[in-house]
């Protein structure tokens, strides 16, 4: 069965097709999820650019961020270069990410607050 391309799973694929210590731009990401989107026909007209990608680089930066939050990748010292540290699961989704990554943020924000009440409790 030919699943349909999305934004994400162009991405998660894409970052699985590299080895693991890659690094990867912002960049050749957007080109990427830009080229397959087009053969898969998920176009508009853009009236300057012609025939174009139908998708948001904004979709894309949320997943590129969560997956740097829970170390799929890693940020470099260059703006936009990401080192990849992990492959993603073959059948991982967004959802998935979105919803590992909030139970990473609110165990941060625990152990943060835990961290503040006990700064507290040396007074």
């Amino acid at each position: 069965m030919n699943k349909s391309k999305t934004v994400w799973s162009i991405f998660r694929d894409y970052v699985n097709s590299k080895p693991i210590g890659t690094e990867i731009t912002r960049q050749e990401i957007l080109n990427q999820v830009e080229k397959e989107l087009v053969e898969a026909g998920k176009t508009i007209n853009h009236y300057q650019k012609g025939t174009v990608a139908n998708f948001s680089s904004t979709t894309l930066d949320c997943a590129r961020n969560m997956a740097t939050g829970r170390y799929y990748l890693e940020k470099t010292e260059r703006v936009g270069h990401y080192k990849i540290i992990c492959h993603f699961p073959s059948d991982y989704t967004i959802s998935q990410l979105r919803k590992d990554y909030d139970c990473e943020q609110k165990m941060i924000a625990e152990m943060n607050e835990h961290g503040n009440r006990c700064k507290h409790n040396e007074d």
